[in-house]
């Protein structure tokens, strides 16, 4: 198959140290799927710099051949791998999409705001920034007119319908607080004047670096159960919607397997809604599919420290863990009765999966469940299987297997 061609544009002049860590890292990955040009640029005037940038786009598309896709990533804000490829997904599997993002946290250097995402719709004049508890709910992905080039993707077939100077200051005709709009919601003024349509994936959030960083706790936008709120502070990728599915269906459970734990954030949930035994099942030795935010696999993570001493440190108090560290499938042949629920999230490779589904299907009672199913190889192992899930919050899939056995029992 051929590659596909990524342009990224990197506005600034001062990179931090943690960009330049972040940006190395994402660089490396990015070189492995795609062919990757990467332009720098810098002026004293932002609407200058920003054109500019699309200018050396459009000169180096006439120069070296077609360009598939155009990132931007600005020099106060960091973007993992693994946030790229959700990203990726959203516009590879929507056709009608022009653009995905993720947000951030808007803070102008040296003043406090009240908490506002850098997220919104557009008015003709203005740019009504979503409410800050609407980036916490359900769905995760929603339609939106504006948002910041923090992390932000884009089809460039897309992208250049809006010409070579498509930041320029746009007079507004009732004036707001300065009388024009800036450089990003000019861009997606006339985007949306084009037709142009974007998605933004509430759950990939990106920090801003600022003398004083812009940023605010979710505690105080989320209705979590209290139980649970601790969870938030473990490293690992499942939102708050999806931990408070977690532990309500865990309350209804007497037993409890979960294939993948890593560092604990999911189990919390588990544990603390359970009544009975949970099961989390781990080598804690990492997954070469999963990257973080250096470049790096959770397998290479592993072997930089002992991931295990922080999942137990994580949940170790609670008094119905039981830890096994064990592969998947050696640890089903240990495993000698059933469970209520199983849930799983280890590898997300087709092969593993499958070899999961395989092994712990018939051992789940109540409920079987697993994590990703915005991987390909969720999917597609589900589909082999003849699974007829459902899908939960955020990633979640789930098949309620008591309720499937009465339907068949009353056929």
């Amino acid at each position: 198959m051929e590659r596909k061609t990524i342009v990224c544009c990197l506005p600034g002049w001062n990179f931090t140290t943690s960009w330049v860590s972040n940006w190395t890292g994402l660089f490396s990955a990015l070189r492995d799927k795609f062919n990757v040009n990467v332009i720098f640029g810098y002026s004293n005037n932002i609407y200058v710099t920003r054109n500019n940038l699309v200018k050396n786009v459009l000169e180096a598309e006439q120069g070296g051949g077609k360009l598939d896709y155009i990132l931007w990533m600005d020099d106060d804000n960091l973007l993992s791998f693994g946030q790229f490829e959700v990203l990726l997904n959203l516009l590879e599997r929507n056709e009608q999409i022009a653009g995905a993002m993720g947000w951030y946290w808007l803070q102008p250097q040296g003043r406090q705001i009240d908490p506002s995402p850098s997220v919104g719709d557009l008015t003709e004049n203005a740019f009504l920034p979503f409410n800050p508890k609407k980036m916490f709910a359900e769905p995760p992905v929603e339609l939106v007119d504006a948002g910041g080039f923090g992390c932000f993707l884009a089809k460039w077939d897309e992208f250049k319908k809006l010409g070579d100077k498509p930041f320029s200051p746009i007079i507004l005709e009732k004036e707001n607080e300065v009388g024009f709009a800036g450089d990003d919601i000019a861009f997606f003024m006339r985007a949306k004047k084009a037709g142009l349509h974007f998605l933004v994936d509430k759950r990939i959030k990106v920090p801003h670096l600022k003398v004083r960083d812009a940023d605010f706790s979710p505690v105080q936008f989320l209705d979590l159960p209290k139980e649970i709120v601790p969870a938030l502070a473990i490293d690992g990728w499942m939102d708050h919607n999806e931990l408070r599915w977690l532990y309500s269906k865990a309350k209804d459970m007497d037993s409890i397997v979960e294939i993948g734990s890593w560092k604990g954030r999911s189990s919390y949930a588990l544990l603390s809604g359970c009544k009975g035994q949970v099961y989390c099942i781990d080598t804690w030795k990492g997954a070469s599919d999963v990257f973080v935010d250096s470049g790096k696999t959770l397998f290479d993570i592993a072997k930089e420290s002992y991931i295990y001493e922080e999942f137990y440190k994580n949940v170790g108090h609670f008094d119905n863990l039981v830890e096994l560290m064990e592969d998947s499938i050696t640890a089903s042949k240990m495993f000698r009765t059933n469970a209520d629920m199983i849930f799983i999230d280890a590898e997300h490779t087709l092969e593993a999966v499958l070899a999961d589904l395989e092994a712990w299907q018939p051992k789940a009672t109540k409920l079987l469940c697993g994590h990703d199913i915005d991987r390909e190889g969720v999917r597609k192992a589900l589909e082999i299987k003849g699974i007829d899930y459902k899908k939960g919050p955020g990633s979640i899939w789930f098949y309620e297997v008591a309720k499937e056995q009465q339907r068949l029992a009353a056929d």
